[in-house]
Formats: C-alpha cells, sequence, structure tokens
C-alpha cells in the first residue's frame, strides 16, 4: 500500500502583547486564464507546505518548506532557529503534532499524509523571509511572508482560506487554549467556543479529520 505525504511547519512566537501568540503565513494566489489574460481568481492565507521526496523524513521536508517558501535564500535556513513544541523522536528529530490521512492521487498513491509540524522559533532569531512573491508553478504565486497573530489570521483564513490549513490553525489555536488556560488571550479562547468554527474547519460539509501524534 503506497503513501505520500506533504509536511507542513507552523512556526509560532510569543506576540507583541501578553498572551497573544503569532505565526507565520502567507497569501496563495492562484491564477486561472479568461479572455488570453492571467487572472488572480482566488486569494487565501496558508502556511508552508512542502511534498515530501523518496528517502527524505518528514521533518526534512518540513525544513525545506521553510528554505524554498520562506528563507530569502532557497540554499538557507538562516535566522530559523525552530524548536519541537513537541517530543522529540527516536531519530532525533520533532514528532508531528497532527496528521491528516486522505485518499491518495489515483495513479500515485492510494494515501496520503498531510503531517503538521508546531515549532517555535528562538526569540532572538531575526528569519531572512523572501521579500518578493514567489511564482510557485505555472498558475499559483505565493505572497511574502510574514508572522500574523493568531486571532487575525483566523479572521483572514474563515473569511477565504483553505479548509485544511483553517483547519490546521483551529487546532494550534485549541492546543495554546488547553495548555495556557489562564494566560492565553481571551480571543482564543472565544475562537474554539464559537459553533460557528466547526463549519468553517469541514471541507464541503465533512470535518478534517486529524489524529494526533
Amino acid at each position: 500500500m503506497s503513501t505520500s505525504y506533504a509536511s507542513t511547519p507552523v512556526i509560532v512566537r510569543q506576540g507583541s502583547k501578553p498572551g497573544e501568540i503569532e505565526a507565520v503565513s502567507f497569501t496563495y494566489t492562484k491564477k486561472t486564464l479568461e479572455r488570453g489574460e492571467v487572472v488572480k481568481s482566488f486569494m487565501a492565507n496558508k502556511f508552508p507546505t512542502e511534498t515530501g521526496e523518496k528517502g527524505e523524513t518528514p521533518w526534512r521536508t518540513a525544513l525545506s518548506g521553510v528554505r524554498l517558501e520562506l528563507s530569502e535564500a532557497p540554499d538557507s535556513l538562516a535566522g530559523f532557529e525552530l524548536r519541537s513544541m513537541g517530543p522529540m523522536g527516536d531519530n532525533g528529530e520533532p514528532e508531528p503534532f497532527l496528521v491528516s490521512r486522505v485518499r491518495g492521487d489515483p495513479g500515485k498513491a492510494e494515501w496520503h499524509e498531510k503531517i503538521v509540524f508546531l515549532v517555535r522559533i528562538n526569540p532572538e532569531s531575526v528569519p531572512h523571509f523572501r521579500k518578493k512573491e514567489l511564482e510557485d508553478g505555472p498558475d499559483e504565486v505565493l505572497g511574502i511572508p510574514e508572522f500574523v497573530e493568531l486571532s487575525e489570521l483566523w479572521r483572514r483564513m474563515y473569511e477565504r482560506g483553505q479548509p485544511f490549513h483553517r483547519a490546521v490553525l483551529y487546532r494550534v489555536i485549541q492546543h495554546f487554549v488547553g495548555r495556557y488556560p489562564g494566560d492565553i488571550c481571551p480571543r482564543y479562547r472565544a475562537i474554539i467556543e464559537d459553533p460557528r468554527s466547526q463549519d468553517a474547519i469541514s471541507s464541503r460539509g465533512v470535518p478534517i479529520q486529524f489524529v494526533d501524534s
């Protein structure tokens, strides 16, 4: 039974105000051809995501996503000193925060795993983000990466976002609310308790399921 995978690193840091947390994201724009002209037809905020290569561990794939989609220099992790917010595996690499398993693309793999890592950046690090938009294939454009406070990022993803990335953000917020109940920003608990959030983390009416590691 063949399985493909993609890794999504969620990079967080303490926000500018007590109890706030920020995460790295960027806009994702889908281009289409209309009447012979290329137009931007869809835009949403998302986290970096990279498809796994043969012989590569999911964590190494996540780091490739950081280099290729976030870093100013695609061959460098300068300023990205990352620490796992969860346990480490026997191989010395971080364990996944979440894993979602779906049917794979016909003819490629029977199953496809979406593996999420939750990591914090060293407070003294100054990540060297790319400063220009990135053409990611013939019809996709990745915007300039930035740290966004979680409730603001939720607002952006709630209004227009991909269900998987929105569901990942919901679980990240849920994690911090559960881990720091007395110290976390009250807006985060409000997001978790809002009944509309459950609809927002569904795809075509079906809730996106994760297997916690």
